[in-house]
């Protein structure tokens, strides 16, 4: 079996993005412009997280994929808009969002909002690391129309260009990567501006029916990219029980030996000021690679073997 550790790398644009499942809470909305406030005060400073991990996967040999925010990429910028991308305008997003109010600043002064310094030097040239997309300021294009999400997916590979990085993968903010309404909007755009792997968890209702659905399968084609099914997910704060189960699941999977399937588990970097979750995890892990019954990949690694159209 082939394991797949995916990362999604948000540094503080977690804390100023709304989020679509609660946006039409009028208490969010109040919470959320709080939280943008005290942002300017005591956040965007957060990149320990990612400088974590990059040193573990480093230490450990460890492959991964880093879906980094588009923004990220940049090391500093004079505003909104920065590569001609379009405001959001789905029902879930409203006005004042983060594109109101986004600094004319950089990684200096904001290295929570700017990591183009730290990917540039510490990770791009990296083998064990392909470093994808995840928006650009984290929206959520599959509910948006196709301008918007084009325009998006631009912005995010201009901003990784400008450092010298060429995506090829994407995993989508809120784990959103197909609704009802109009399936093939982001996949279109990704196949557009040349991408080549998406990360999925199934077809999406919004917002009436939210179900991410997770598999252990091989990856598969449609829409000219290949798919990757996300099979777990948990974070740096998740609880014991979640983590017993995930082990439990890697392992049983691997003992079926379907060198085809690929495990995909996915967390976030923002919570690892503490690794214990992601070392528990991973010790089991390189056990079952050094028994050859895992081999440990990343997602730019499923183009090497005939995956790529």
């Amino acid at each position: 079996m082939r394991f797949l550790l995916s990362v999604d790398t948000e540094a503080d644009f977690w804390k100023y993005i709304q989020n679509p499942f609660y946006s039409f809470s009028k208490i969010y909305q109040i919470k959320w412009r709080l939280n943008k406030i005290r942002g300017k005060f005591i956040y965007a400073k957060n990149r320990q997280g990612l400088k974590n991990l990059v040193t573990f996967f480093k230490e450990n040999q460890i492959p991964a994929t880093f879906n980094i925010t588009g923004h990220l990429y940049l090391k500093s910028c004079n505003g909104w808009p920065h590569f001609n991308e379009l405001k959001p305008k789905a029902k879930w997003f409203f006005k004042k969002n983060w594109y109101y109010w986004d600094p004319k600043s950089g990684y200096s002064e904001y290295p929570g909002l700017y990591l183009g310094d730290f990917i540039e030097k510490e990770m791009k040239n990296n083998p064990l690391f392909d470093l994808g997309i995840h928006g650009f300021a984290h929206e959520c294009w599959p509910l948006e129309e196709s301008k918007i999400v084009d325009s998006g997916i631009r912005a995010a590979k201009n901003a990784a260009n400008k450092i010298g990085v060429s995506p090829v993968s994407c995993s989508s903010p809120f784990n959103i990567t197909e609704d009802k309404s109009n399936p093939s909007v982001l996949y279109s755009a990704l196949r557009k501006n040349g991408f080549k792997i998406i990360r999925y968890t199934g077809l999406e209702d919004f917002p009436k029916k939210m179900t991410h659905k997770f598999k252990v399968i091989p990856p598969f084609k449609r829409y000219g990219l290949t798919f990757v099914h996300v099979s777990s997910t948990f974070d740096g704060t998740s609880k014991p029980g979640r983590i017993k189960r995930i082990l439990k699941d890697i392992e049983e999977n691997a003992n079926k030996r379907d060198k085809n399937a690929v495990y995909c588990l996915c967390c976030h970097d923002f919570t690892f000021k503490s690794l214990k979750n992601l070392k528990i995890i991973l010790n089991t892990v390189l056990k079952l690679k050094k028994k050859g019954k895992i081999e440990l990949i990343n997602m730019r690694d499923l183009l090497k073997n005939g995956n790529e159209d």
